[in-house]
């Protein structure tokens, strides 16, 4: 019983940080609309530049130990 807790568990973490990663990707992809309005270049692929956002932010969640997106 406790053994199928933690699998539930584990499927709302891994399904909280799908959606988090879906909405940090999403705002990433604003924050280089936003920088290319204003000129401003980046280095690399977009896909490249867009996954580092989104980890950086995603880092910057985690290491505030919050619970909301």
């Amino acid at each position: 019983m406790v053994e199928n807790l933690e699998l539930i568990d584990r499927s709302f973490l891994d399904a909280d940080v799908q959606a988090r990663w879906i909405n940090t990707t999403k705002d990433a992809k604003k924050v280089i609309e936003m920088g290319l309005n204003l000129r401003v270049q980046f280095i690399g692929s977009e896909e490249e530049v867009i996954r580092e956002i989104a980890e950086l932010e995603m880092n910057d969640f985690a290491s505030q130990g919050s619970n909301s997106f």
